[in-house]
């Protein structure tokens, strides 16, 4: 690893594989994995796994939500609202 290149949280990391990083964040940390091949290479196996998991559950993600839950979740903001929770 070089002087220049930080180093990286596991949050950062995780961060990075899911896309939650501005642009100059990616690139500090694409920087610090061409430098570091072993962390590189698990972050390229999170990626799949992230990939695959995606791809498992985009099916169920796009149906619609049960009128039953979105009755539960109407009920307890309208419960919310009356307490004063926010």
């Amino acid at each position: 690893m070089s002087e220049q290149t930080p180093e990286f949280s596991r949050q950062n990391l995780d961060d990075y594989v899911s896309g939650k990083l501005n642009a100059a964040s990616s690139r500090r940390v694409e920087t610090y994995l061409a430098d570091n091949p072993e962390i590189a290479m698990q972050v390229r196996q999170d990626q799949a796994v992230r990939q695959r998991l995606c791809e498992m559950f985009a099916p169920v993600l796009s149906e619609p939500i049960p009128e039953r839950l979105l009755d539960i979740l109407t009920s307890v903001r309208s419960r919310r609202f009356r307490s004063g929770t926010p």
